[in-house]
């Protein structure tokens, strides 16, 4: 369940920055410079982000089809043997 992990507060503040941004957005309308620089540091990041999240698909998508998915001990370059168990050797 997605939704129980959000708190009102959370999503107040979410809003609280959307509105602030639109807010931006309308004065850069208006040709006010410091909403232009603030509009385009808010595009610049969610387009980093989108690049980020595009490229992580990709690259998954690579690795699941190539079978390179990074699982287990054997695909690390540092493992020289399997972990041995120590068992009740001992006692």
């Amino acid at each position: 369940m997605l939704i129980p992990r959000f708190s009102i507060r959370s999503l107040l503040l979410v809003m609280t920055g959307a509105a602030l941004f639109f807010f931006a957005a309308s004065q850069a309308v208006r040709g006010k410079g410091w909403a232009v620089a603030v509009v385009a540091v808010g595009v610049t990041v969610a387009l980093l982000a989108v690049i980020h999240a595009a490229t992580f698909v990709v690259l998954w998508m690579v690795a699941w089809i190539t079978g390179r998915d990074g699982g287990g001990a054997s695909t690390t370059p540092f493992a020289q043997q399997t972990p041995r168990s120590t068992g009740n050797r001992d006692r």
